[in-house]
């Protein structure tokens, strides 16, 4: 790919002064890092059509649902990456100019910063799983590839290959930049430079101003606090070469600052990213574009038409893609009857009308679930389960499974044996530091999953009672204890009736309901019959609230 209009031309490189730079830069005032000044060659990349799309992908997708003020964009997340690894290489140039960090070297680590997320589609990440389940046979697709491909659209399109070459930029200078959007080294820059990988996309430790400004910036938008100083980690950054290889270390004393980076990650998923309902809405809306996906067409710039899953294969047909274009398309193509079941889903998002949760497991280690073939197979079991013990039949579609994950953002390993420290007295060496060392209050597991189970059709209470007891026994065969339900179940143990009721802080209580056996009996005489066993539950339920009423009563009047 020869993106310039000549061959490379190094002799260029530098000629421009830094204050000629500086005076056509152009300033932005950024929510999280405050005034930020840009290179002009970025500016020009940001006035592009194919960057200001990114002004309609919201960073957290369905988010804004849960948690409101986030409508926050990839747009400006993008040019506070951009700022920060320039900011972050600034100062290890500043301490170290051994390394021969040049300003070429700066600039093209910001413009990955600047473009890394290009490649996005509607809804962010959303789009990623969407894309996974829609081209099941087909090799996974993943947005940094197409964030590739848009750059390279982007130089070509807006012609700015002169401009690269008047700031120096030779054709091996762009193929770094795309080594960098993709966090692989390769031909750009040579081994004693590798640190710079490190910088936007860092695969060894997740140490990288990315992560650092869309914790930052997610966090402020959804009020979320958080702990870790990115201006204390900047300062006490150096690069060291470990084992052979060029790596960023940090001062030892930056150990806790590093921890509560990582420990915040972990909890921002939680609270945030994998937010039980926004993980919900999340499933919603995937079922949702899989529905319409068959049947709702778009047009490109050439007048062709393609399906939201084919839009990966031309770059043109993905630039018109935005989330609200995806969103309104569906919601109002009311002149399609076959997109009546995928605008039901988005209403009922709107209305909040969600799938019904019914349990879930308690986190452990490992599920022993590797993919999505996984989980349609216990979903068949379950719902061919829940056929049986209702008598009609119960559609594996409507039964679902959310896997949630959280760690420190290396998996199941220890984020500190990927990070190496050094020792102010010692700038020679540096070493991995031991989490003991720090503290005894560390985890001794540093990945946990669990599966959660909701039912679609939120008022069919039988086959929600029914899908619930298969899902328990599923799980005790599994050796996975369940901790948060909400279907009542009526089960016999040692001649005896027991219910199992699930209280505001999702503890099973466990009821002995001997004083009312005779009527549950009765109640339960119909058992097999559907709508008996609907009215039973609604039944078991009211003896229930009177049982608990006399029993508080009597509480009450032997405290007295």
């Amino acid at each position: 790919m020869n993106l310039l209009q000549s061959s490379p031309v190094s002799a260029k490189r530098d000629v421009i002064s830094p204050s000629q730079i500086k005076q056509d830069s152009k300033a932005f005032q950024d929510t999280i890092h405050d005034l930020i000044f840009m290179h002009p060659l970025l500016v020009k990349m940001i006035d592009s059509p194919e960057f200001q799309r990114l002004r309609y992908i919201r960073m957290l997708g369905f988010g804004y649902v849960v948690f409101p003020s986030a409508n926050h964009s990839r747009f400006e997340h993008c040019i506070g990456v951009s700022h920060l690894a320039e900011t972050f290489l600034r100062g290890i140039q500043h301490r170290q100019p051994e390394l021969g960090i040049t300003d070429v070297d700066i600039l093209c680590v910001a413009m990955a910063g600047l473009c890394h997320d290009l490649g996005h589609g509607p809804m962010s990440h959303t789009f990623e799983k969407f894309m996974h389940e829609a081209r099941k046979d087909e090799e996974e697709w993943h947005h940094e590839e197409m964030s590739v491909k848009i750059f390279r659209r982007l130089m070509e399109k807006n012609n700015l290959g002169a401009a690269c070459e008047f700031y120096g930029l030779s054709e091996i200078d762009l193929c770094f930049v795309e080594e960098l959007i993709h966090g692989v080294p390769a031909v750009g820059r040579p081994a004693n430079k590798a640190f710079l990988f490190e910088v936007v996309a860092n695969k060894r430790n997740g140490i990288d101003v990315d992560r650092w400004d869309y914790m930052c910036r997610d966090a402020y938008h959804t009020n979320v606090s958080i702990a870790f100083n990115r201006s204390r980690i900047t300062d006490a950054a150096r690069v060291m070469t470990v084992k052979g290889q060029a790596q960023i270390c940090y001062r030892q004393t930056m150990k806790l600052d590093l921890w509560e980076m990582f420990d915040t990650r972990r909890l921002m998923h939680r609270k945030i990213y994998q937010h039980p309902v926004a993980s919900l809405l999340d499933r919603m809306l995937v079922d949702a574009l899989l529905t319409a996906d068959p049947h709702l067409r778009f047009y490109g710039p050439d007048g062709t038409s393609f399906l939201l899953s084919e839009a990966v294969k031309n770059v043109e047909h993905f630039l018109v893609l935005t989330d609200d274009y995806v969103l309104h398309s569906i919601m109002h193509s009311y002149q399609l009857k076959e997109l009546k079941s995928a605008r039901h889903l988005l209403q009922r998002i709107q209305k909040r009308q969600l799938y019904r949760f019914v349990a879930r497991t308690r986190p452990v280690t490992h599920l022993k679930l590797t993919s999505l073939q996984d989980l349609a197979q216990i979903r068949g079991v379950l719902a061919a389960s829940a056929t049986r013990e209702v008598g009609r039949d119960v559609k594996v579609d409507d039964v679902v499974l959310i896997r949630s994950s959280f760690d420190f953002g290396c998996g199941t390993s220890n984020p500190f044996d990927h990070v190496n420290f050094f020792d102010n007295d010692d700038l020679s060496s540096a070493h991995l530091v031991e989490l003991k060392s720090m503290s005894l209050c560390m985890p001794e597991a540093f990945f946990e999953e669990s599966l959660a189970l909701y039912y679609k059709e939120a008022e069919d209470a039988a086959v929600v009672d029914a899908v619930h007891y298969a899902f328990t026994q599923w799980c005790q065969s599994h050796s996975l204890p369940t901790f948060e339900q909400t279907a009542p179940r009526l089960a016999e143990e040692g001649g005896q009736r027991k219910v199992w009721v699930s209280d505001q802080r999702n503890e099973t209580l466990r009821l002995s309901l001997d004083g009312v056996a005779a009527e549950l009996d009765s109640i339960y005489e119909g058992r097999e019959v559907m709508d008996g066993r609907m009215r039973s539950t609604k039944a078991v339920l009211q003896h229930l609230d009177q049982w608990e009423t006399a029993r508080s009563t009597q509480r009450n009047s032997s405290s007295q």
